[in-house]
């Protein structure tokens, strides 16, 4: 009889679950001269949060990325339970929509 193991995955996205996105929102608000606030965000969009059109929301992202990826703190209970996890022989695996090209900013800020 053959046995396999079994390896356990767990999957993160990283703005708003590892990452906290308050300061993407706060130069959002400073681009776009808006007050939005964290209990407004409800869509993953911020073309549509800021009713804004999606080339300006490009726009915005492309001037503000490496502070973002810079800067964006860690959620420490998030990051302690990915920890906590992998500890456990878990592989974590990191989801995210930034771009290949964010990868280094990303790492150096985690």
């Amino acid at each position: 009889m053959k046995v396999t193991k079994k390896i356990l995955r767990c999957g993160f996205d990283l703005d708003g679950t590892l990452f906290s996105i308050k300061l993407m929102l706060q130069r959002f608000n400073e681009a776009t001269g808006k007050r939005i606030e964290f209990s407004q965000l409800n869509n993953y969009s911020f073309a549509d949060v800021f009713k804004i059109s999606d080339q300006q929301e490009y726009d915005i992202f492309s001037r503000i990325k490496t502070d973002i990826n810079l800067h964006s703190k860690p959620l420490k209970k998030t990051a302690n339970l990915v920890r906590h996890l992998s500890r456990q022989g878990i592989e974590i695996d990191i989801i995210t929509a930034r771009r290949e090209s964010a990868m280094e900013e990303t790492k150096i800020a985690y």
